[in-house]
């Protein structure tokens, strides 16, 4: 089974204690967004887990730590680095500030464990297509000189390989495999919606709990409903939002495993 540690929320830039202590203390608590008294337990060990995904605009806070994680764990991280200011992106460092955090974190877990995300390609009378091709080639001279980088896209049956673009998910057994020199069954790539070509992951996170505030966030009702719920939150919980209630229904996480067997 694949957990995702950021698919709802930034869980590493605004609640990296919590995650280091979930890994620490070997399980987590999720709460269906859908049933929300419906509770899952996932063991975070390394005989339940194939591979941890890391999903963030900033690792800065789990830089000195995530080496400890590697170790035990399989991971694959997703960083987002965007064209984007603080008039669309409010809670997300600069682009200078976070492609150093990206070739810090390359030292640490090595460049094939990372997938540079730039996304989404907003287009308005600031951000224009002249201004994200400037802002890319700018980041990619940066992060991989003349560039050695494949562009691939997901959310989209379209053929865009005239672009040089192949449509791939943002995480499939073969990236993982090779990321990390283990091997993986031949399983159908589900998705999560139309277009994905995702392999299925466990999200330990929850909705509306990022404070990044982007303008174009799926994963928020509000900011401020983020702020109010980041209230909520207890490090010291299972849970990354409160405490289990009386109500709630209790289940086991179905965590089986993915790897071939050799």
């Amino acid at each position: 089974m694949i957990i995702n540690t950021g698919g709802r929320t930034d869980t590493v830039q605004y609640y990296c204690n919590w995650l280091l202590d979930r890994f620490e203390e070997g399980y987590v608590l999720s709460r269906n967004p859908l049933f929300p008294n419906k509770v899952t337990r996932y063991e975070l060990t390394p005989d339940k887990v194939d591979c941890v995904i890391f999903c963030s605009k900033n690792y800065a806070p789990i830089l000195p730590h995530i080496e400890k994680i590697a170790a035990r764990f399989p991971i694959y991280c997703h960083y987002t680095i965007t064209a984007y200011g603080k008039d669309v992106e409010p809670g997300v460092p600069s682009i200078e500030e976070s492609i150093d955090t990206l070739l810090a974190l390359s030292k640490i877990v090595g460049k094939e464990k990372i997938a540079w995300r730039y996304d989404p390609v907003l287009l308005t009378e600031k951000y224009t297509i002249e201004l994200h091709l400037e802002t890319f080639e700018r980041m990619a001279a940066r992060i991989a000189g003349k560039y050695g980088i494949p562009i691939q896209t997901c959310g989209t049956n379209g053929d865009l390989s005239r672009y040089c673009i192949a449509a791939s998910g943002c995480i499939t057994l073969d990236m993982l495999g090779k990321a990390n020199r283990i091997q993986f069954r031949n399983l159908k790539h589900k998705g999560m919606w139309q277009g994905c070509h995702c392999i299925e992951s466990r999200d330990i996170g929850a909705y509306d709990t990022c404070l990044n505030g982007c303008k174009y966030c799926y994963a928020n009702k509000s900011p401020d409903k983020a702020r109010e719920n980041y209230k909520l939150h207890d490090e010291a919980s299972p849970l990354l939002l409160g405490q289990l209630k009386n109500t709630d229904i209790f289940q086991a996480g179905a965590q089986k495993s993915m790897r071939a067997k050799i």
